[in-house]
């Protein structure tokens, strides 16, 4: 197992910019998942659709839950 993590930290290390691009690409993941959860949540509240609600405050669970865990 340590063979194939130095094989792709040796491949990550020969690409310029690789191991940055992917965080910022996590970073706005994140971001966008917990506006659009949010959006969503309103929608569902102000129209009384509980499956959207419900499942709109999941994903910002799950957004924050994934946030946290990334930033730790």
């Amino acid at each position: 197992m340590s063979d194939t993590t130095d094989k792709a930290q040796a491949l990550l290390d020969s690409m310029p910019y690789a191991g940055d691009s992917q965080n910022g690409a996590l970073v706005l993941t994140i971001l966008l998942s917990y506006l659009i959860g949010a959006v969503l949540t309103y929608l569902g509240y102000k129209g009384k659709q509980m499956w959207l609600l419900t499942w709109s405050v999941g994903l910002m669970i799950a957004t924050t839950v994934f946030g946290v865990a990334f930033f730790l």
